[in-house]
């Protein structure tokens, strides 16, 4: 259970813009010296890394775990998008737990690196779809060399016989 802030708190005391600064900086990359270093030149204030610890469990911990919930919401989200791709199921996790970290890291820009990874489906889908344009492109070109060749050989025998008829058709039907 988290113990209540001592009524004399310096840290809890300072005025809101302050105590976000202080927080926001612990969330972001200051060290706890920084801090203690921050707060004295800054504030005026005097304090211990105790007394900073505490703050941090009572202000910095729910942010991260409220950022880390976000980043595991959003990693699914994605996954779903992800799931109606072609994609395997590995490289589908892969790219969910790539978008946790990044998403989980305090100085991440959740949205960039949303749209970030919402380029990267994107572009998966266009590399399948120009590999299934090709492939049909493949099979049109074989049918087309099909049909070539069963009229070469409608024209080599004078005319059109049932049987050249059939493998017109079925020439054809590759199409």
């Amino acid at each position: 259970m988290d113990k209540k802030p001592r009524s004399d708190s310096k840290l809890d005391a300072l005025p809101e813009a302050r105590l976000l600064e202080l927080r926001d900086g612990l969330l972001g990359s200051w060290s706890y010296a920084d801090a203690l270093s921050w707060l004295a030149t800054e504030c005026g204030v005097s304090s211990s890394p105790s007394a900073l610890s505490s703050f941090y469990k009572r202000h910095c911990a729910p942010v991260l775990r409220e950022r880390k919930q976000l980043a595991a919401v959003k990693a699914e989200v994605i996954g779903e998008m992800a799931d109606k791709t072609d994609w395997d199921k590995a490289s589908i996790e892969s790219l969910k737990q790539m978008v946790f970290e990044f998403m989980a890291n305090p100085l991440a820009d959740t949205k960039e690196i949303e749209r970030l990874f919402s380029l990267l489906l994107r572009r998966k889908d266009q590399e399948l779809d120009e590999r299934k344009l090709r492939l049909v492109e493949d099979k049109a070109a074989e049918a087309k060399r099909q049909l070539e060749a069963a009229m070469s050989k409608a024209k080599a025998k004078g005319g059109l016989s049932e049987e050249t008829l059939q493998e017109i058709e079925a020439a054809a039907g590759l199409l």
